[in-house]
């Protein structure tokens, strides 16, 4: 197998894991201004993973910091 055919693998074996990422449900069924909010977050380094998954469990959602961690490093199962 060339590495090429070992990257496609991989980005196949990728897309073919588990359930679909809850951060990506969320961002979906979250108010505009919330969902800003979130994606803001996520994409600002300056918020620790364990920060954004501290603020959600605040308002009732169940994060953990890996959940956050996950997707920020697009290692989800993403759309």
């Amino acid at each position: 197998m060339s590495l090429s055919d070992a990257l496609q693998h991989e980005r196949s074996a990728r897309q073919q894991k588990g359930p679909r990422c809850t951060m990506c449900c969320l961002l979906e069924s979250l108010p505009n201004a919330d969902r800003d909010a979130l994606q803001a977050a996520l994409d600002d380094e300056s918020f620790s993973h364990a920060g954004i998954a501290r603020a959600l469990r605040s308002e009732g959602h169940t994060f953990l910091s890996i959940t956050v961690s996950r997707h920020r490093r697009k290692e989800c199962q993403q759309p």
